[in-house]
């Protein structure tokens, strides 16, 4: 498990860690959105938070960037170390 984990609430938050987790691999935008069947200015688009992709493009998007998601409850303090300590299954959650 990562050893810190931040939370993504919105749009502009998803498309910081998209855009993130794509420079770290030193891609264009033009590369991902090859690898994850997108055009260009649609991977630009999501990366600003200007549009709310749908879960089918949120799930090829973190395929390509070879990324998984994970669905924690919400903590009160710090939710990425709630997170850390006590990993969960999803039936666990509901």
């Amino acid at each position: 498990m990562p050893q810190s984990l931040t939370p993504i609430r919105d749009a502009h938050g998803f498309g910081a860690a998209i855009r993130a987790a794509r420079n770290a691999r030193g891609w264009t935008q033009a590369e991902l959105g090859r690898r994850a069947g997108l055009v260009t200015h649609h991977v630009s688009k999501i990366e600003t938070g200007d549009t709310d992709p749908k879960l089918s493009t949120v799930l090829a998007l973190l395929a390509a960037l070879e990324l998984d998601a994970l669905l924690a409850p919400r903590a009160l303090d710090d939710p990425a170390a709630e997170l850390a300590r006590q990993p969960r299954r999803i039936e666990d959650l509901f």
